[in-house]
C-alpha cells in the first residue's frame, strides 16, 4: 500500500493547494483499514446428452464476488435446461428453462 499524505490540509476555500501542517477536521484516513482483498469466484458445470430422438442440455453456474470496499458483494446463480424432441420430420418440440437468482449489496462510499 503506498504512503498517503495525512499531515497537511488545504487552504480555506481552495481545493487545489496545500495549506499548513495540521490534523484534518475529518480525522485520519488509513486506506489499509478501509480496503479489503476483492474476490471473484465462478463455478460452472454443463452436461449435454442426446441421440436421434432426444437432445438435452443442462448447465449450472454460480458467480460470487466481494469487492475491495466493505459491504460490497455480488451473488448470481444460473440454471439452464434446453431440450429438443423431434415429433415428426417436419415438427420439432423445443423446451427451454432459464431461472436466474442474483443479489447485489453495495454501499457507495468514496473517501478520497
Amino acid at each position: 500500500m503506498p504512503e498517503f499524505q495525512n499531515s497537511y490540509i488545504n487552504r480555506a476555500g481552495s481545493f487545489a493547494s496545500w495549506g499548513d501542517k495540521a490534523s484534518s477536521l475529518f480525522g485520519t484516513y488509513e486506506p489499509k483499514d478501509f480496503f479489503n482483498t476483492g474476490t471473484n469466484i465462478q463455478n460452472n458445470v454443463s452436461l449435454s446428452v442426446g441421440n436421434e430422438k432426444n437432445q438435452t442440455y443442462l448447465s449450472v453456474g454460480t458467480t460470487n464476488a466481494t469487492g475491495i470496499i466493505q459491504n460490497s458483494k455480488y451473488d448470481r446463480y444460473n440454471l439452464s435446461v434446453y431440450r429438443i424432441i423431434p415429433l415428426i420430420p417436419s415438427m420439432i418440440l423445443t423446451e427451454q428453462h432459464k431461472p436466474l437468482y442474483q443479489q447485489r449489496e453495495m454501499i457507495h462510499f468514496f473517501p478520497l
